[in-house]
């Protein structure tokens, strides 16, 4: 699977750890920083309403582009399938027990 993340996209972040004061920033992706590893690091353009326009350096965490957590656990590359069973396992609150054990 190829990463989504490519010079002159565009991602909206949202900040939403409290309802009421949900925050959207959007982004323009300048550069990408491959191969990745544990997250995906690019260099992004801020232009945020009443700030001035800036770059920054982004890292995101996405499970289905660890590189190098799948390769040193040796699990397969990030498929549908898994993306099924990982929604299927947050869907039926078995991640509750997990994270428990954990």
């Amino acid at each position: 699977m190829a990463a989504p993340y490519k010079p002159g996209h565009v991602l909206t972040l949202r900040q939403e750890s409290t309802p009421t004061l949900g925050y959207e920033l959007r982004v323009q992706i300048l550069e990408v920083f491959e191969p990745f590893t544990l997250s995906c690091v690019m260099r992004v353009w801020l232009d945020e309403d009443g700030q001035d326009p800036s770059e920054a350096v982004l890292k995101l965490y996405d499970r289905r582009f660890a590189t190098q957590l799948r390769e040193d656990q040796k699990i397969d590359p990030w498929s549908a399938q898994h993306e099924s069973a990982y929604l299927e396992f947050i869907r039926t609150g078995q991640v509750n027990e997990f994270l428990n054990k954990l």
